[in-house]
């Protein structure tokens, strides 16, 4: 039964592992194609558009993500109504960033590919805590893989040469998630008339860690958002695609540790330092094994021109993460959101403020020099608050 049960939650974490990388990949060859065909400097253009709509729908989450998830587990019973407040919240911040869109004075031929492309995008992070809840990981990599051959069948055969042809791809990408994300809530949830009760139970409880996921976005994209107005299209494209790849890498340092993350606050001390050093090993290996097919394939393959050195920043831009990621955890598990809300402040700041310095000085390798010490001022942080926690020979106590 033990034996079972272990391998249906590696069965999960496999899919979910799988979904996770299909959306990079999908970018990573549609950046390909484009750049292949028109050049990086179309690319270029477009990522403008793909920084836009990322903050939009991130500025509507409000925290949903991880504040439903929390909330599901908590309190099973109630997952309608948790449900319902942050969709009825949600959806006011987004009529409101649509009509900000439409009644906006420039962009007049993109509009409305761009209205489109933000609602579908919206109704796909209706599920985001949801679907992985239920489990439902086969609908979630059927949406994705369904959704990445159908843009890049799209694309091949009309071969689109400006910016409206590939917003109209990416919109249909998104109108096939869509469709499978809302086919999952029609059967699971039942919607509530509107209530101010149900959304201001929702909207202050949520609002840390909307503060956590706004500011953690700015953290590890920071770069790309301030390179966006220091460097031609071309170099935009190239650190585009570097960064895309990066966190990709990142997000393997996540789901290594997705079978311990429900009980790795009860763990001892002493368990926890064996699961720490094992997983420091295995972060190192793939921190240097990661960045090694980063660099090479943005040169062998995209063409770009990459110095010697990005090599050695490429692997402490990926490294950090697997120095901190388990304390973080412990530190969330207790409630002290606002304090990693602090310390991923910091190090956007710190970022920003190195990238914006350096970039005019050593183009792309300033970029990554700021993300890097973003990064290490995060980790430290994290690890010396661990460190203060109170502790007894069983597990973590905080007061």
């Amino acid at each position: 039964m033990i034996v079972k049960t272990k391998m249906k939650r590696f069965n999960w974490i496999g899919l979910e592992s799988i979904t996770f990388a299909v959306r990079p990949a999908f970018m990573a060859l549609f950046s390909f194609l484009v750049i292949n065909q028109d050049g990086a400097k179309l690319w270029g253009d477009f990522v403008y558009y793909l920084i836009g709509v990322e903050l939009i729908i991130m500025l509507t989450s409000w925290g949903q993500k991880q504040f439903l998830i929390r909330n599901f587990s908590v309190s099973p019973n109630e997952i309608n109504k948790s449900w319902n407040g942050a969709f009825q919240i949600r959806l006011l911040l987004v009529i409101t960033l649509l009509l900000s869109v439409f009644f906006w004075p420039i962009l007049e031929s993109e509009k409305p590919m761009l209205l489109l492309w933000i609602t579908f995008q919206f109704l796909i992070s209706l599920g985001d805590a949801l679907l992985p809840y239920l489990r439902k990981y086969k609908i979630l990599l059927s949406s994705e893989l369904f959704a990445a051959l159908s843009g890049l069948t799209l694309y091949e055969v009309w071969r689109p040469n400006d910016i409206e042809g590939l917003m109209w791809i990416l919109v249909l990408s998104s109108a096939i998630k869509a469709v499978f994300t809302l086919s999952v809530i029609i059967k699971e949830i039942k919607i509530i008339p509107f209530s101010l009760k149900i959304i201001k139970g929702f909207a202050l409880p949520a609002l840390p860690f909307f503060f956590l996921s706004f500011i953690g976005l700015i953290q590890n994209k920071a770069d790309l958002y301030i390179v966006s107005f220091q460097m031609n299209e071309s170099d935009l494209a190239l650190y585009s695609i570097v960064l895309s790849f990066l966190i990709l890498m990142q997000g393997v340092s996540a789901i290594l540790l997705r079978p311990f993350e429900k009980n790795i606050y009860r763990l001892r001390p002493s368990e926890l330092s064996i699961l720490k050093k094992k997983y420091l090993i295995l972060g190192s290996m793939l921190s240097i094994i990661g960045a090694t097919c980063v660099f090479y394939i943005v040169k062998l393959i995209y063409g770009f021109e990459l110095n010697i050195e990005a090599l050695p920043m490429l692997i402490l831009y990926l490294l950090p993460f697997f120095f901190y990621l388990i304390e973080a955890h412990i530190l969330l598990k207790f409630n002290l959101v606002y304090t990693m809300i602090g310390f991923a402040f910091l190090g956007a700041i710190a970022g920003s403020v190195t990238t914006w310095l350096l970039v005019p000085l050593y183009g792309i390798e300033g970029a990554l020099l700021g993300g890097i010490l973003s990064r290490l001022i995060v980790a430290l942080f994290v690890v010396l608050r661990y460190r203060k926690l109170p502790k007894t020979s069983n597990s973590f106590q905080v007061t």
